[in-house]
């Protein structure tokens, strides 16, 4: 059961996240792959507090966005409190391809230890994209907090993995700093979501393979993480 000891370690990585947050600077960035960068681009406009700029990067931007907004919702069940969010968002990029994401999250908690009562079952984050190549991922977090997601795209196995390391200290964020999108362990394409925000090009990739992972980077970016738990 809970202890007091668990509590004041849950305590304790709660104030060295607020701490991290607090010295949160423009500078910050995520912990890039190892090799050279092919291509980057800055991100505008991306805020998942705000909907009405589009996002845009290189020569990807959002044209139609449709927000379902946040919806959060607590139960108390005896001693422990039941939470509960959702979220849906829709966009339409440049390139042609839809997307439509839905965010859930349930969290059991009690004084400040929380619990994912569906251990990892329940995706963080899935979204669908309807375009040249349809395909879809179901982002669902494990014991350490971290997202992933397999999927397929021309197919092709690929894996969507969050990136919590900080570029140049050993913090690691509570939250993803970012995203990349490996083929067989290697990074094809980054998204970096903190700050500004970033994408990454790492390997050659065809028009279509870079139109797919543009509209995956602005569903990511457009993401209230923090809100969902992830």
């Amino acid at each position: 059961m809970f202890t007091k000891t668990a509590g004041l370690l849950a305590k304790m990585l709660v104030l060295v996240s607020t701490l991290y947050y607090l010295a949160a600077c423009q500078s910050t960035q995520m912990r890039l792959a190892d090799g050279p960068v092919q291509d980057q681009y800055l991100v505008t406009g991306a805020n998942p507090y705000r909907w009405d700029t589009p996002v845009q990067a290189g020569k990807w931007q959002t044209t139609e966005m449709s927000d379902g907004g946040l919806w959060s919702a607590g139960f108390p069940l005896w001693k422990v409190e039941l939470t509960g969010h959702y979220q849906k968002r829709q966009f339409i990029t440049n390139s042609g391809v839809l997307a439509e994401c839905r965010g859930k999250s349930v969290e059991l908690s009690y004084r400040s230890i929380g619990l994912d009562p569906t251990f990892g079952h329940l995706p963080l984050l899935e979204c669908r994209f309807a375009g040249p190549k349809p395909f879809s991922f179901a982002l669902r977090a494990d014991y350490l907090n971290r997202l992933s997601a397999d999927f397929q795209f021309d197919d092709v196995q690929l894996k969507l993995e969050s990136v919590h390391e900080l570029e140049g200290s050993p913090l690691i964020s509570p939250v993803p700093l970012g995203f990349s999108i490996k083929r067989d362990r290697q990074v094809l394409w980054s998204v970096e979501t903190v700050n500004r925000g970033r994408l990454l090009v790492w390997q050659p990739l065809t028009e279509q393979w870079q139109d797919a992972f543009a509209a995956i980077s602005f569903a990511l970016l457009l993401t209230d993480f923090e809100a969902l738990g992830g």
